[in-house]
């Protein structure tokens, strides 16, 4: 299944849904195809990607469906507020929870951006994003704009995670980056059922 953002109709969205800012959800005005008033509009995804490193990521987001066209929530809501988003953008979740849709927790990012807005691995051992075991102690790394900078080697893993820290800092990490999240449930992108536009 393939999302498209270029193209929300919006005149649609305005006729039919509502939008509540306090919840960063829409739901339905007028009742459609099994929808009724007053519904949230769309599902949630459960997915599950593996990077190009072959880390495993877990990705959690609503749904929906607008003219026979699946969205993700997130990018109608930012499109709904502040018109299309450019070519090459991405739409960041703040706090990291893809459910949470309230536009102060939506900015609109590019990908190296939001690269730095992630949540730690699930398949890291340290407790520490970009620190690992190397021979006798502790090594640190980190990765900006698609190269992994060596960060040096260290006697104890609180040095390792000290200098990660000042990296993040010093190449303007977002501050949830390596935060811990719920892990979504594996479920395949092809197992999405909204329903009929909504």
């Amino acid at each position: 299944m393939s999302f498209n953002s270029k193209h929300v109709n919006l005149d649609f969205v305005r006729e039919w849904m509502s939008y509540d800012p306090l919840q960063g959800k829409f739901f339905w005005k007028k009742k459609r195809q099994g929808a009724k008033v007053g519904k949230e509009v769309g599902c949630v995804v459960d997915s599950r990607r593996v990077s190009k490193s072959g880390k495993v990521l877990y990705v959690r987001y609503r749904a929906m469906r607008i003219n026979g066209v699946t969205h993700q929530a997130h990018r109608v809501i930012w499109t709904y507020h502040e018109g299309p988003i450019p070519h090459g953008k991405q739409i960041d979740h703040i706090d990291g929870d893809g459910l949470n849709n309230v536009i102060t927790n939506l900015r609109l990012v590019d990908i190296s951006q939001q690269a730095k807005n992630k949540p730690k691995s699930s398949v890291n051992t340290s407790n520490y994003v970009g620190v690992f075991r190397y021979k006798a102690g502790w090594g640190a790394s980190i990765s900006v704009d698609g190269k992994v900078i060596g960060l040096g080697t260290f006697d104890s893993k609180l040095e390792a995670a000290k200098a990660r820290w000042y990296a993040e800092q010093k190449y303007g990490f977002h501050k949830n980056h390596g935060r811990l999240l719920p892990r979504a449930r594996n479920f395949s992108l092809k197992n999405i059922d909204c329903g009929v536009d909504n």
